[in-house]
């Protein structure tokens, strides 16, 4: 009985990491589908000459049949990991935040997940039967397989949260040089769109992230109706107090039709300082940081150097 449990229990571990490989060859088909779609604007008319590539023209039809076949899949996925509505809206916003502003995102969020908790079903599995113990029973394997599955499952939300606070950290150091450069744009007769997307094309090298985010701010001025809206999604997209305090400055400007040279110079300023005093701040937590390695690592040291003569002595002694 116990052997045609475990029999079962392997064949469904092997079943979900069938599924789960399927699942990854389709993901990476789907990610060279995207990539095919974001550069085809630029190559429409060398897909239109006279000499474009049939096979090429053969493997993206290619790409987009699997794109189209994984997207049930992918929304099945999506729906299952996340079922209510508002958690949907706040992975939207997670994956915003970090970069990922293709609409496929979330069935991409969905399917690692998949995929991952796969992999770690199959680890947990071979690591309770094989590794860690000689005769596991089956509630013991199958505990070990949904461990791996469920932190399998947890890991590609964690991932997307450390990528985001990293390209949160490169935002918020980029923003006092895009506000000099605004000023100085400013000095230079500028306004407003001229200044963002020659910013834009200056910080390519330097802050990619940055410099994708104002392009798109740029776009979207000159797309809405409303300009105070795209300044409004800029901070959203980048969900900090700097970038908030940024967005609110431009819109004044362009409410009340002043100059924003002073208004940021200002705003730079201020910047620069709240940095300042974090960095003062970061430095007077270091003592009470260093405290505890210095027990564990220095401490014992000092007491050998100083207590180990004595100690030497009085074992001569006796």
């Amino acid at each position: 009985m116990t052997d045609a449990a475990t029999t079962d229990a392997a064949t469904t571990i092997a079943l979900i990491g069938g599924l789960a490989a399927l699942a990854a060859v389709a993901m990476l088909v789907d990610r060279r589908a995207a990539r095919r779609r974001r550069v085809a604007a630029r190559m429409a008319l060398a897909l239109r000459s006279a000499d474009a590539d049939p096979a090429a023209d053969l493997r993206g039809a290619l790409a987009r049949a699997a794109q189209d076949a994984l997207g049930p899949l992918g929304a099945m996925l999506s729906r299952a990991f996340f079922p209510r509505e508002r958690e949907r809206a706040e992975i939207a916003a997670l994956l915003v935040s970090a970069g990922f502003r293709d609409p496929g995102a979330l069935r991409w969020l969905a399917a690692a997940k998949f995929v991952v908790a796969g992999l770690g079903a199959v680890a947990g599995y071979a690591a309770t039967r094989h590794a860690l113990f000689e005769a596991p029973s089956t509630i013991l394997i199958a505990a070990g397989a949904g461990f791996g599955m469920i932190v399998g499952a947890i890991l590609p939300e964690l991932a997307l949260r450390r990528r985001r606070e990293a390209r949160r950290r490169r935002l918020r150091d980029a923003l006092p040089d895009v506000i000099d450069l605004m000023v100085i744009a400013s000095y230079a007769g500028q306004s407003l769109d001229m200044a963002l997307d020659r910013i834009a094309r200056e910080l390519a090298a330097f802050s990619p992230d940055m410099a994708g985010e104002i392009a798109v701010t740029t776009a979207e001025l000159q797309a809405l109706p409303e300009r105070a809206d795209a300044l409004s999604n800029f901070a959203a997209r980048l969900d900090m107090p700097e970038a908030r305090a940024f967005a609110m400055t431009l819109t004044q400007t362009i409410r009340y039709g002043s100059p924003f040279s002073q208004s940021l110079r200002a705003l730079g300023a201020d910047l620069r300082q709240a940095r300042i005093i974090a960095l003062e701040e970061r430095g007077a937590k270091m003592p009470a940081l260093l405290t505890l390695p210095l027990i564990v690592f220095i401490m014992p040291a000092v007491f050998v150097v100083v207590v180990g003569p004595a100690a030497l002595s009085m074992m001569a002694l006796f």
